[in-house]
């Protein structure tokens, strides 16, 4: 299953939380309404790949070209929202590239490390391979 990332809380052992949202005005109530899945869980592996996508500027305008993509695989302790499974895959737009001299990061992009813990307000995408030429 792959979704995409609308919020994040970051649940660090000392109990600290950070909030990041897609869109930095939306408020607790609003992503819980638009999560198709809300999930705590453990960022596992982490992968990398170069994609052709398209993406739209903050005016609508779309750019088409060569991307790279994080993928990172979740495994759910608990799900608030949504069917139980063992593996949730979340495609992040950016990351480091291949060669490893370079970091993309993008305005309001979420941000995950191995091994965090994090609650998750994600919508349901399909597998890109299946959607993408």
């Amino acid at each position: 299953m792959y979704c995409r990332i609308i919020g994040t809380i970051v649940l660090s052992l000392i109990g600290s939380r950070s909030l990041s949202a897609e869109e930095s005005s939306a408020t607790l109530s609003e992503l819980v309404e638009r999560a198709d899945r809300i999930t705590v869980g453990s960022v596992g592996t982490m992968r990398r790949a170069i994609e052709n996508h398209v993406v739209h500027t903050k005016d609508g305008q779309p750019i088409m070209g060569r991307f790279i993509f994080t993928y990172v695989d979740l495994t759910p302790s608990e799900h608030i929202v949504g069917n139980a499974v063992s593996t949730v895959t979340v495609r992040l737009l950016g990351g480091v590239h291949p060669d490893g001299t370079k970091l993309t990061t993008y305005a309001q992009a979420p941000s995950l490390s191995s091994a965090e813990q994090v609650l998750l307000f994600l919508e349901e995408t399909p597998d890109p391979a299946l959607t993408e030429s």
